[in-house]
């Protein structure tokens, strides 16, 4: 009959194999877990992204609207700057006629208007 020491020794090469085996299936698992959590997180990733870019481009769009809207207003911004330059020219030509027309008045030299007989002329 075999003794416990005999049964013991062949017993032990088997331990340490399967506790080697034991080793190398835990490592096999953490990296399996590893690699589910990699691949988790990525595709949280993915949606994060994805979900930046569609809001990336509502951002675009507003900003368009707004440019456009931007360029409405300047556009009628510089018709009425240009209105009212056109206008102060205007006034100050006038001012200067008048100006000019008083100083002549008071040195005499306002030319008289000429009277037109258009009434003889154009029935005769």
């Amino acid at each position: 009959m075999p003794t416990a020491d005999g049964r013991l020794e062949r017993l032990e090469p088997r331990l340490a194999e399967l506790e080697a085996q034991n080793r190398r299936l835990e490592k096999q698992w953490a990296e399996t877990e590893k690699a589910l959590a990699d691949e988790k997180r990525g595709k949280e990733q993915a949606t994060l992204y994805a979900e930046s870019v569609f809001r990336l481009i509502g951002t675009l769009a507003g900003l368009e609207k707004l440019v456009r809207a931007l360029k409405r207003d300047l556009m009628a911004y510089e018709k009425a700057n240009t209105d009212l330059q056109n206008g102060r020219e205007v006034r100050e030509d006038a001012t200067k006629g008048k100006l000019c027309l008083e100083r002549q008045a008071r040195e005499g030299m306002v030319p008289k208007q000429p009277v037109f007989l258009w009434n003889e002329f154009a029935w005769s």
